[in-house]
């Protein structure tokens, strides 16, 4: 059943169905069931992660209009518009995380500033 999962991209309950087409004595037991379950969203998670990946491509700016080309680390976009920076993992690089952080918490309760 679970390699019938992966393969088809099937749900448990749609694979069983398949299966008692074939065979309808199948009466998995709980933890089998149970087992079943967690593997349909470990399948819908990488599902989730391959489109995500898939998504990305090197952002054609920079911030600030600056050229993305010979960059070592060039920023990314998602098909959604998000833009994704790397930050060195230094002094400079968690200062700007943090100021990253403060915005973004300052957006979502514009009460707050």
């Amino acid at each position: 059943a679970a390699y019938m999962m992966w393969k088809n991209r099937t749900g448990r309950d749609a694979t069983l169905s398949e299966i008692r087409k074939s065979r309808q004595s199948v009466r998995p037991n709980d933890e089998f069931l149970r087992q079943l379950s967690a593997w349909e969203l470990r399948l819908r998670l990488l599902d989730v992660q391959r489109d995500t990946w898939a998504s990305l491509r090197v952002a054609p700016n920079q911030v600030a209009g600056h050229s993305s080309k010979g960059v070592g680390l060039p920023s990314l976009v998602d098909d959604s518009g998000h833009f994704l920076k790397p930050c060195p993992e230094d002094r400079k690089g968690m200062a700007e995380v943090d100021f990253y952080r403060r915005v973004a918490a300052a957006a979502a309760d514009p009460g707050a500033c």
